[in-house]
C-alpha cells in the first residue's frame, strides 16, 4: 500500500530535523532536485533498462503531459495518465484543461528514487500513484509550494484503507524524506509550485529528463 507525506510550507530560514536517534540524514526536501535520484542510481536501485510505471491522477478530468529527454517527444494523455519512468531522473509534467480550474496550467516535477519489484511481466499492473488534489492545486494558486514524498508502507504500519491514498501532513521543520523512510520505502518526490517556463531558460526548467514510455491506461491497475 502506498501513502504520501505532505510537507507544510516553511520559511526559507526554518530549521528542520536532520537526524533521528543520532543518525545523520544527508538528504531532505531542500536537497536540489536530482540529487536523491542520482544517489538512488549509484546505489543500484536503477537496473539497466528497467522502467517504473507511474499513474498521475487529477481531481477529475484534465490533460497530463510528461516530458522525457530533450530529444524525445513528450507524452500527452488524458487523466489519469500512465507512463513508465526510470529511477535516478527528474521528470517535468504539465497538468491542464481541468474543469475545476479553467485556464490553469501547472508544471509539477517528479523525482524517481526507487522502484517496485513485481512478478516478471506484470510491472504495468503496479503503477506508483501520484494524486494531485483540488486542495493542493488551490494551495499552489495561493502562492505556496508543495513537496510530497510517495512511499511504500511497511506492512505493519500500513493503513487498512485502500482508497483514497493515505496522506499525512508533517510539520515544516521535519525532514520529509527521513519521515517517509521511517514509515516505509520512499519512491517518488513530487514538487508542485507556480513556476512557469519562460524565454531562454526553458532548457533549465524542463531539465534533462530521462527514459520515458507511454503505458496504455488499460494495462495499469487502478489504485
Amino acid at each position: 500500500m502506498f501513502a504520501v507525506l505532505l510537507l507544510e510550507t516553511a520559511p526559507v530560514f526554518a530549521q528542520f530535523e536532520s537526524n533521528r536517534n543520532g543518525v545523520h540524514s544527508p538528504l531532505n526536501q531542500r536537497t536540489p532536485p536530482g540529487v536523491a535520484g542520482y544517489w538512488a542510481g549509484t546505489l543500484g536501485k536503477a537496473g539497466p533498462g528497467m522502467l517504473q510505471p507511474i499513474r498521475i491522477i487529477l481531481p477529475t478530468t484534465g490533460q497530463v503531459t510528461v516530458y522525457g529527454s530533450p530529444t524525445s517527444r513528450p507524452i500527452v494523455s488524458p487523466a489519469p495518465a500512465n507512463v513508465e519512468v526510470a529511477v535516478g531522473y527528474v521528470y517535468r509534467m504539465k497538468i491542464s484543461d481541468m474543469p475545476e480550474f479553467p485556464r490553469v496550467v501547472l508544471y509539477p516535477s517528479v523525482e524517481v528514487i526507487d522502484r517496485l519489484h513485481p512478478p516478471a511481466g506484470k510491472a504495468a499492473q503496479f503503477p506508483i500513484p501520484i494524486t494531485i488534489t483540488a486542495e493542493e492545486i488551490q494551495f499552489v494558486l495561493n502562492g505556496r509550494f508543495i513537496t510530497k514524498v510517495v512511499y511504500l508502507e511497511q506492512p505493519q504500519l500500513a493503513s487498512p484503507a485502500e482508497s483514497p491514498l493515505p496522506t499525512l501532513t508533517v510539520p515544516a521543520t521535519s525532514n520529509t524524506l527521513l519521515e517517509a523512510d521511517r514509515r516505509g520505502r520512499p519512491m517518488l518526490i513530487v514538487r508542485i509550485g507556480g513556476r512557469q517556463p519562460s524565454g531562454n531558460r526553458q532548457t533549465a526548467f524542463f531539465g534533462r529528463g530521462g527514459p520515458l514510455r507511454a503505458l496504455p491506461s488499460g494495462k495499469a491497475k487502478k489504485n
